[in-house]
C-alpha cells in the first residue's frame, strides 16, 4: 500500500512538471541525479533505472538481482540565469533579465519516477520497466513593457527590447506554463552470461506549448520598423501527443570494460489542439477592429539522438570512469510554425478584413555534439563521490539566435555524493546528491549578422528595413545551476 501511494503521488508530481525551449538545442544535456553528477556520461555505465532515459539496455542491470524489483525517485531543481542587452543598429538598450520561475517565482522542480521487475530465464535475465520523466530545461519570462527589479536594475522602457523575440514561456503559474512529460515502458534482456544487454523503450510525450511574443500588426505596404503603435501581443497555445522509440545495447568484451550505444528516434510535434490569442495594436486603425476565430495548428520537430560510451570498472567495481559522446540532430528543427485556422481581423480602418497568416519562429538549428567524462568512486563503505564534465556545441547560428533558444557552446562541471546501496529492512537503499553548473561564453550577435525580423501575420512579406539590424542582435549571457536528489530502492 505504501509503495502504491508513493507511485500515485509521484505520478501527480510528474504530470505537474514542466520543461521549455531553452538549451542543449532546447533541453539541457543531462538528466537524473546520478548521471548529472557524472557529467552526463551514463551510456555504458547505465546500470540503474536512469537507463530508461540514457540507454534502455541497462534496465536489466538495475539493482534487485534475479526475480527482484527496483524503484527510482528523483528530483532536479533548475536555476536559470539569462541577461540580454540588445544592440539596435549600434545603439545599446537597457539589459533585460529572465524570471526563471514558473510557480510563484520558484525555480522549476522536475521529478522522475521509474520502476522495473526482473526475472531469470534459462537463456538469460529479462526485465520490464516503466519510467515517467521530464526533460531538464529552464523556463523564462521577460518584460512586455516597463520593467524593474528589487535589486535596482535599470528600468526598461515600455518598448521592451526583446519583445519580438520572446515575452515568456510561462505566465507565473503552473497552469499557464509550457509543460512536458514522457511516459516510457521498457523491455531489456541480458544474454551471454551478462556480457550483452539489449533494450527497447517506446515513448509517449505529452507536450503543452505556451509562448507569448510581440507581433508586428502593421497592415500597410510600407511599415515602420518596430513601431509600438503596431505592436500586437500574441499568445500561442498548443497540445500534442508524440510517440517515439529509444533503442539501446551494451557489451562487455573484457571484464573491466563495457561499451554502450543508444539511439532515440525523432519526435514530430503536430498539435491536437491549438489556439492563438491576439491583443490588437494601439494604432487608431484598429479602434473598431476585432478578432474572429482563434484556432491554430503548431508544428515542430524534435531530433533523433545518438549516444555512445565506454566505461572502465576498476578496483572490484569501486572506481568507474566513463567517456561518452552525444549527437543531437537538431538540424531537423528549422522553425516552429503556428498556422492560424480561419483567424481574421475584421473592421480594420481602410483595410476591412484580414486573414491572419502563419507565425514562424525561425531557428535553423544545427546538430550538436557533446563529450562527457564521468568518474564515480566508493570512497568508504557508506560514502561515495562523483565528478563529471561536459562540453557541447551550440545549436543556433548567429542569424537566428534569440531568447527563444539561446543555445551556444557550453560547458558543465558537476560534483556529487552518494550512499552506496545499504540494507534497511529487506530492501537495498541508495541516496544520490548532485550539483552541476552549466555556463556559456557571452554570445555577441552583430546587427548585420542577425536575420530575424518581427513576425507580421497580417503582412508576412514584411522583413527587415534597409539598414535595420535584426531583432536578435546584442549580447546574451546564459547560465544554469542544477541541484539533484535521487533515491533508489531495490529488493
Amino acid at each position: 500500500m505504501k509503495l502504491r501511494r508513493a507511485v500515485l503521488l509521484t505520478w501527480l508530481a510528474v504530470t505537474l512538471g514542466h520543461g521549455s525551449a531553452q538549451a542543449g538545442g532546447i533541453f539541457l544535456g543531462t538528466h537524473g541525479a546520478r548521471p548529472t553528477a557524472r557529467g552526463g556520461a551514463f551510456v555504458a555505465g547505465a546500470d540503474d533505472l536512469n537507463a530508461i532515459y540514457y540507454n534502455p539496455a541497462g534496465v536489466v542491470l538495475s539493482p534487485g538481482g534475479a526475480d527482484g524489483y527496483s524503484v527510482l525517485f528523483d528530483v532536479g531543481v533548475i536555476l536559470q540565469e539569462v541577461a540580454y542587452t540588445r544592440n539596435d543598429a549600434g545603439i545599446e538598450r537597457p539589459t533585460v533579465y529572465s524570471d526563471g520561475g514558473a510557480f510563484s517565482g520558484a525555480p522549476p522542480i522536475i521529478p522522475q519516477l521509474a520502476f522495473a521487475k526482473s526475472w531469470n530465464k534459462p537463456w538469460g535475465r529479462f526485465a520490464l520497466g516503466l519510467g515517467l520523466w521530464i526533460p531538464y530545461s529552464g523556463l523564462a519570462r521577460y518584460p512586455e513593457g516597463s520593467y524593474d527589479t528589487e535589486e535596482g536594475r535599470q528600468k526598461v522602457p515600455d518598448t521592451a527590447p526583446q519583445r519580438y523575440q520572446l515575452i515568456g514561456l510561462h505566465d507565473g503559474s503552473i497552469s499557464r506554463s509550457t509543460l512536458m512529460a514522457v511516459i516510457s515502458p521498457v523491455a531489456s534482456v541480458s544474454l551471454l552470461d551478462d556480457k550483452l544487454q539489449l533494450g527497447v523503450g517506446p515513448q509517449l510525450m505529452l507536450f503543452y506549448f505556451r509562448a507569448k511574443l510581440m507581433l508586428n500588426g502593421c497592415p500597410q505596404v510600407m511599415c515602420p520598423p518596430e513601431s509600438p503603435d503596431y505592436d500586437a501581443l500574441g499568445a500561442i497555445q498548443a497540445v500534442s501527443l508524440m510517440p517515439s522509440l529509444n533503442l539501446g545495447a551494451m557489451y562487455r568484451p573484457i571484464a573491466p570494460l563495457r561499451l554502450g550505444l543508444s539511439f532515440q528516434l525523432p519526435m514530430l510535434v503536430r498539435s491536437l489542439y491549438g489556439r492563438i490569442d491576439t491583443r490588437l495594436p494601439a494604432s487608431e486603425l484598429f479602434n473598431e477592429a476585432s478578432v474572429s476565430g482563434q484556432d491554430a495548428k503548431l508544428a515542430m520537430n524534435l531530433p533523433p539522438v545518438l549516444r555512445v560510451g565506454a566505461e572502465l570498472a576498476l578496483l572490484q567495481n569501486r572506481l568507474r570512469i566513463e567517456l561518452a559522446y552525444t549527437a543531437e540532430f537538431w538540424s531537423v528543427l528549422e522553425r516552429v510554425t503556428v498556422e492560424s485556422q480561419d483567424v481574421k481581423l475584421v473592421n480594420v480602418k481602410g483595410f476591412d478584413t484580414y486573414q491572419l497568416g502563419p507565425v514562424a519562429i525561425d531557428l535553423r538549428m544545427r546538430t550538436t555534439h557533446a563529450v562527457h567524462l564521468g568518474i564515480e568512486a566508493e570512497v568508504w563503505k557508506y560514502i561515495g563521490a562523483r565528478l563529471g564534465g561536459m562540453f557541447e556545441s551550440g545549436a543556433v547560428p548567429d542569424a537566428t539566435f534569440s531568447l527563444f533558444a539561446p543555445d551556444s557552446y557550453k560547458g558543465m562541471i558537476a560534483v556529487g555524493a552518494f550512499v552506496p546501496s545499504v540494507k534497511l529492512g529487506s530492501a537495498l537503499w541508495r541516496f544520490d546528491l548532485g550539483y552541476a553548473r552549466i555556463i556559456s561564453p557571452d554570445r555577441v550577435i552583430a546587427p548585420e549578422d542577425s536575420q530575424l525580423a518581427p513576425q507580421n501575420p497580417i503582412r508576412p512579406d514584411v522583413g527587415l528595413a534597409p539598414g535595420q539590424g535584426g531583432i536578435g542582435a546584442g549580447r546574451y549571457q546564459v547560465g544554469y545551476s542544477l541541484v539533484t536528489l535521487g533515491l533508489s530502492v531495490s529488493r
